[in-house]
């Protein structure tokens, strides 16, 4: 869904690991640069704005934005990592608590 004011939520998946959680955001053309990550009361949120313009159904789109709720056994320290496919993808790891 894009918004009136150029924001897109983008894909996400989270996988669930015996010691972990991986939350995999999903943002092509993204400008890593402007990458800003929070936590507060266990929703993470995610911010970047885009290296260029797209035009999704006549939209334009400059910014992703995206809200997840972090699972109730997740730690509140996480770690981030951005990989690089054809369209960055966003990695932040949540470890569980009382993890093995």
């Amino acid at each position: 869904m894009i918004s009136p004011n150029g924001k897109m939520e983008p894909l996400h998946y989270v996988i669930d690991y015996p010691d972990r959680y991986e939350i995999l955001i999903d943002v092509p053309l993204a400008d890593e640069s402007t990458l800003t990550i929070g936590l507060y009361k266990r929703v993470l949120k995610v911010r970047v704005k885009l290296r260029e313009r797209l035009v999704i159904e006549e939209h334009e789109v400059r910014e992703y934005v995206k809200r997840i709720i972090v699972p109730e056994d997740a730690e509140e320290e996480y770690e981030v990592e951005v990989v690089k496919t054809e369209g960055p993808i966003i990695v932040v790891t949540f470890p569980k608590i009382g993890r093995p």
